[in-house]
């Protein structure tokens, strides 16, 4: 491979393996998919132990790690010896999209269950806050609404910038209609 080739993998998998986390992967599990994102064919543990610096054994897990989430998969290729080899899975980003589409979805009904939460906690004893404490409570709930509304945004331009593969057709008119105050 030329040696151009070998350098923009190097400064691929560096970059690549810093924001691993933004796909929750650790910064070894982030290497390892960057280099095989960029290598041509498919690696033996080996290979990608010798190129990451890494130890076999911590390799051996972030593989399957990998592949249980579907971000590589094992490759059948012919080569001396009985090596297992992996390359990145082709259907990688659809997979990714869904991953983080599910991801998105838990965090914004968390951020909502800390808005009723609160906001129940708030009007518990609405009655019977006076002075400060009425403003502090108007204030405080108005706050939340606005949590809300900006939750209930993030959520929509989410849906439409990453919707369901059945559902790609009506992205683009539904992000024209999105309102914003």
């Amino acid at each position: 491979m030329h040696e151009n080739f070998i350098e923009a993998q190097e400064i691929f998998i560096e970059y690549g393996a810093r924001i691993g986390e933004v796909m929750g992967l650790s910064e070894g599990m982030a290497g390892i998919v960057a280099f095989m994102y960029i290598n041509p064919q498919p690696a033996s543990i080996r290979e990608i132990c010798e190129r990451l610096d890494l130890t076999k054994g911590t390799v051996s897990v972030y593989l399957r790690m990998l592949e249980e989430r579907k971000i590589i998969v094992r490759s059948w290729v012919k080569k001396k010896g009985r090596r297992k080899y992996y390359e990145i899975n082709s259907r990688l980003w659809s997979d990714l999209v869904k991953d983080l589409r599910e991801r998105t979805r838990k965090r914004m009904e968390l951020m909502e269950t800390a808005i009723d939460g609160s906001m129940e906690m708030i009007q518990k004893d609405q009655d019977e806050y006076e002075g400060e404490d009425r403003l502090i409570s108007k204030l405080l709930i108005e706050r939340l609404e606005k949590i809300r509304e900006i939750n209930k945004l993030t959520t929509k331009v989410f849906e439409i910038l990453h919707p369901d593969e059945s559902d790609l057709t009506g992205a683009m008119s539904r992000l024209k209609k999105i309102e914003i105050e």
